[in-house]
């Protein structure tokens, strides 16, 4: 049920996101609410690794960001 409601949020958040032209979307948003659940449930270690996971996500979406700016 967590998961379910997890995925929906993060759905209707990258759903807004996208009607608004901005560059992360649903799939972005769904991906990274299912791993906060996700490693909220499994235990410490494994919340340790998906929060790597979305600041490396952050990372690369500032550094498209950037290069496009810049060409």
């Amino acid at each position: 049920m967590k998961l379910a409601l997890s995925v929906g949020l993060g759905l209707l958040v990258g759903l807004e996101r996208e009607w608004s032209q901005k560059e992360l979307g649903s799939r972005t948003f769904t991906i990274t609410a299912m791993l906060g659940t996700l490693s909220v449930l499994a235990g410490r270690p494994f919340e340790y690794v998906c929060s790597g996971g979305v600041l490396l996500i952050l990372l690369l979406s500032g550094l498209h960001s950037l290069s496009k700016q810049i060409h």
